[in-house]
């Protein structure tokens, strides 16, 4: 990534090169977990109000385009319609919430600081 320089930047022009450089969804879901002061078992648990999750749904799809299946198996969400609307529900609350903003930032980076180190 750091010899690519910019050409490395993801592009949303261009979906396939979220493929290649974005982040696995185990490195989300953990980077998530840690954010939020939780393990990943409790980040997969079920129930309504479960921030971090939805949170971990949204930069899945964001980030890196995982398809909503692989998603799903990595949350513990069975249904594809379950990420569906988990990923639009946070997506809304990011738009209207400036602290979940901040949030999903924070994460970003702490993704983007364990990928160069690789």
């Amino acid at each position: 990534l750091e010899r690519l320089g910019d050409k490395a930047r993801v592009h949303s022009e261009i979906p396939e090169s979220r493929k290649v450089f974005a982040p696995e969804i185990g490195a989300i879901v953990v980077a998530t977990a840690r954010e939020y002061g939780k393990t990943v078992a409790e980040l997969r648990k079920r129930g309504t109000g479960n921030e971090a999750r939805t949170m971990a749904v949204y930069l899945s799809r964001e980030l890196a385009g995982h398809r909503q299946a692989e998603i799903g198996k990595a949350v513990g969400l069975e249904k594809t319609s379950s990420v569906s609307s988990a990923y639009l529900r946070m997506k809304a609350m990011i738009a209207k919430e400036s602290r979940l903003a901040r949030r999903a930032a924070r994460i970003k980076e702490a993704l983007l600081k364990s990928k160069r180190r690789t």
